[in-house]
């Protein structure tokens, strides 16, 4: 970790989950990749692998969701910011039986950068994604780098929805 944006961001009780990802409303994403990464690798396998208090599995939550990286940053709203997965195939099953494949080329601890996706075969810039889009089971499909793409999710249009 660089000592730019110190202080770091700390996950001991009660942390505020979000902040991470705010910087996919800056048009910074690469940050908030980054950063989603950083907290990734603080869990370990060990009995104290947890970085903070894990109040009814929120801290475990974090992780899955981190590590898929497709988080539910707005509660209530069906959707989600996109970060870029930890591993190279994802599968959610839906009740429906429909399932959401996620692919990641280069997927790794040290590839914590987008460099693009593909929604159903398609470029796709955005740093959301709505439910709606996933309910039917669709195949997204990221190719990750370990250099940050700074025009990747850089564009107004790219953020994730905001009820100012």
């Amino acid at each position: 970790m660089d000592g730019r944006d110190e202080p770091y961001y700390w996950l001991g009780n009660e942390p505020c989950f979000g902040s991470a990802y705010v910087y996919n409303y800056l048009g910074k994403a690469w940050k908030s990749q980054r950063l989603v990464r950083q907290i990734v690798n603080r869990f370990n396998n060990t009995p104290n692998g947890l970085p903070g208090d894990d109040d009814a599995g929120a801290m475990s939550a974090l992780y899955v969701f981190s590590a898929i990286g497709l988080y539910p940053y707005i509660p209530g709203i069906g959707g989600f910011i996109i970060t870029g997965p930890l591993f190279e195939k994802v599968e959610i099953k839906f009740a429906n039986r429909k399932n959401i494949t996620l692919t990641a080329q280069n997927a790794c601890t040290a590839n914590p950068y987008i460099r693009q996706i593909t929604v159903n075969g398609k470029p796709y810039r955005s740093t959301w994604i709505e439910l709606k889009q996933l309910k039917n089971g669709i195949p997204l499909h990221f190719v990750m780098d370990n250099e940050p793409q700074a025009h990747w999710g850089s564009r107004p249009a790219d953020a994730p929805p905001s009820f100012y």
